[in-house]
């Protein structure tokens, strides 16, 4: 129960931080605001790691980050119904932020650009904060282009899902995480 009390009270902190500092830049998109701000950022949403818990035999739970509501939808469709898993689903960064502080995933899966909290920062929070799930992480993005976030991602080697995609490369790019010889 401490655990829980200790990570709702980070979890309202880091929501106020993102509000705050979505007020300091009230134009910019999250991919293009200065590093000491996004690396200031992760340090203010230190959310512990959930304590272990007994996973059923094979269980997979998987998170899937997106704003933008049918391709949610079309992701957690396709993983639950190709891999057998359970998925949580979140609309931006700090709603991911509460289900990773209640669960252990498998894979997360999250969009780029998204409103409160981009998928960049939120992969770098759980780079600290949860380094095993962060070395689980998928990338999605409607702007490949994007060579300030290429290289940085291309740096971190974390699979990158173009959209539009297919059904077959999303699973392409899951695969690796969920079939049974991944855990």
């Amino acid at each position: 129960m401490a655990f829980i009390a200790r990570s709702n009270h980070l979890i309202q902190s880091a929501i106020a931080a993102a509000r705050e500092r979505s007020r300091e830049f009230p134009n910019a998109t999250p991919e293009r605001e200065p590093r000491e701000k996004t690396s200031a950022f992760v340090s203010e949403c230190s959310i512990p790691t959930p304590p272990p818990r007994t996973a059923s035999a094979g269980e997979k739970h998987v998170l899937v980050v997106e704003d933008e509501p049918d391709v949610r939808r079309l992701m957690e469709i396709v993983i639950s119904t190709r891999f057998g898993c359970s998925v949580d689903t979140a609309s931006h960064g700090i709603a991911a932020l509460e289900h990773l502080a209640k669960r252990h995933y498998t894979l997360v899966i999250s969009d780029i650009r998204m409103p409160t909290m981009s998928g960049t920062e939120l992969y770098l929070w759980l780079r600290e904060a949860q380094p095993v799930t962060a070395r689980r992480f998928v990338f999605v993005t409607g702007y490949p282009d994007d060579n300030c976030l290429g290289t940085d991602i291309a740096g971190w080697q974390i699979p990158v899902l173009l959209k539009p995609f297919t059904v077959d490369r999303l699973c392409e790019l899951c695969a690796p995480f969920l079939a049974p010889a991944a855990e």
